[in-house]
């Protein structure tokens, strides 16, 4: 008798438990509100620029929660400016990507240089969402890479490497001649004029027709900017059978 009173005295406890339970939870299948803010890449490094430049850069983000949210402010810091027409409070649809443009100028001095803008929105709990623009600044030029590495490569091969010569002043940048061994490379020269960089690009193909082992070797550029008229580009490969 007692371990049936025991068993009845479970059950009415179990059911209570459950009908509190489901007055607790909301209805199956639904979803509380959670808009959320993703930015595709956060992080902007421009590599080089020059003094006073000025770097421009759109960041993406795209709304990964399940209700509407919208960017409710900008905070910039010294130097830079954000283009928020048709952006501020304006609801942006789950799934739906839009994007900022950024414009910073950069300082007089020479070194590295990052600048943070903060994207604020209505999510909960006010997110706020670092964008961060960063670099070095140089003067006259820069040679990416400062030298060139073809690896290994197999005798007789042709291997092609593009070298990158930055302009960072005002003055044009010009090279009229190039001082390498014709018999181990063809070079070719074009202006490219980008967004955030300007300046020269050489292809530069490397024939592999010379003696087994690791090769070292200059080649050499001749500019128009007169603190850095002369440079030299060290190149390095590994010949094999």
């Amino acid at each position: 008798m007692r371990c049936r009173t025991s068993w009845k005295l479970t059950a009415q406890i179990v059911l209570a438990c459950a009908l509190l339970w489901g007055c607790a939870t909301a209805p199956f299948g639904t979803k509380t509100p959670s808009p959320a803010m993703t930015v595709g890449s956060p992080v902007y490094d421009f590599e080089y620029a020059g003094p006073t430049q000025a770097i421009t850069h759109e960041f993406k983000f795209t709304n990964s929660g399940n209700a509407s949210v919208s960017v409710t402010g900008v905070s910039v810091c010294c130097g830079c400016q954000a283009q928020t027409a048709g952006l501020l409070n304006t609801p942006i649809a789950p799934g739906q990507e839009d994007g900022i443009l950024i414009t910073c100028t950069m300082p007089r001095y020479e070194g590295p240089v990052k600048k943070v803008v903060s994207l604020h929105t209505d999510a909960e709990g006010g997110e706020s969402i670092p964008l961060t623009i960063k670099g070095m600044i140089k003067r006259d030029l820069v040679v990416t890479p400062t030298a060139l590495s073809f690896g290994t490569i197999k005798k007789g091969a042709t291997v092609q490497k593009r070298l990158r010569v930055l302009e960072l002043s005002g003055q044009q940048l010009d090279i009229p001649k190039v001082m390498a061994d014709p018999d181990l490379y063809t070079i070719e020269t074009e202006r490219f004029d980008e967004l955030n960089h300007r300046g020269v690009d050489l292809t530069v193909a490397f024939s592999a027709n010379v003696a087994l082992g690791t090769l070292t070797d200059v080649i050499t550029l001749f500019t128009n900017n007169q603190r850095r008229s002369k440079i030299d580009v060290p190149v390095v490969a590994r010949i094999v059978e």
